[in-house]
């Protein structure tokens, strides 16, 4: 949404510090998405992975930066295990990795180091904050 300054020019709204109506919108939006498509999953020992997430984190992570894309994840982890679909492995595994991408795009620059750091560093990255969450 757009509103007419004194100046005479446009400006985006905003809600309340700093936050704007179209990161919030394209979040809810990355979350209706995740939820919606969360029935596809591959059982890996006491988790299910989701490709869905994995997706939906880079692209939250890249385009709307970390603080939306932690909370993103966090919110679409939290209505997936409310409904069933989830685990709690969920947690720590997609706000890490909504947290690390956006470092990792911003050294390497380009989508392709992205798919090693999902494939190598994310996977060791969640495996510990999730140990260290169940002690």
């Amino acid at each position: 949404m757009y509103l007419k300054t004194d100046s005479g020019k446009t400006a985006m709204s905003r809600i309340s510090s700093g936050v704007t109506i179209k990161k919030l919108a394209a979040s809810g939006m990355l979350v209706a998405l995740t939820v919606s498509l969360s029935g596809f999953s591959i059982p890996i020992g006491a988790s299910k992975c989701f490709p869905i997430q994995h997706l939906v984190n880079v692209l939250a992570g890249v385009f709307l930066g970390p603080a939306y894309g932690v909370a993103m994840a966090f919110t679409s982890s939290l209505i997936r295990n409310l409904s069933g679909t989830g685990t709690l492995l969920a947690f720590p595994g997609s706000m890490v990795g909504a947290f690390s991408v956006r470092f990792c795009f911003k050294r390497q620059g380009n989508f392709y180091g992205l798919t090693w750091e999902k494939l190598l560093g994310l996977g060791s990255s969640a495996r510990f904050s999730a140990i260290r969450l169940r002690r």
